[in-house]
C-alpha cells in the first residue's frame, strides 16, 4: 500500500520541465462539472465529489480521483441541455492548499 501524497485541481496548462517530462498547472476555485447520470442531489451540498471522468462526477470515491467539494446544483430545462446529458450542473469548490490531498 502505498502512502504517496498528492494535490489535485482542475488543469490550466501543461509545461515540459527540462528533462522532457510533463507538469500539470492546476488552478483552484470554483468549477462547475456536469452530472450525466443525475446521480447528486442537494442532500450532496457539502460532501466531496470525485471526478467520473473528465467532465462528470459522482459522489462513489471507489477508484476516483476527488474533485472538490459540492456546493451547488444547476439545472437547465433547455432541450439542447436534456439531449447532450449537459442539463444538470454541479458546483464544486477546490482548494489546493486545504482538504484536496489524497492518500492512494
Amino acid at each position: 500500500e502505498s502512502n504517496e501524497h498528492f494535490t489535485v485541481g482542475v488543469a490550466k496548462r501543461i509545461v515540459i520541465d527540462e528533462h522532457g517530462n510533463q507538469l500539470v498547472v492546476c488552478v483552484d476555485g470554483y468549477h462547475m462539472i456536469y452530472d450525466r447520470e443525475k446521480e447528486i442531489t442537494s442532500d450532496d451540498i457539502g460532501r466531496t465529489g470525485y471526478f467520473s471522468d473528465k467532465e462528470t462526477i459522482t459522489c462513489n470515491p471507489i477508484n476516483k480521483t476527488k474533485a472538490g467539494t459540492i456546493v451547488d446544483i444547476e439545472e437547465s430545462d433547455d432541450p439542447n441541455d436534456i439531449e447532450d446529458g449537459t442539463d444538470r450542473i454541479v458546483w464544486i469548490k477546490m482548494d489546493l492548499t486545504e482538504g484536496s490531498d489524497l492518500e492512494w
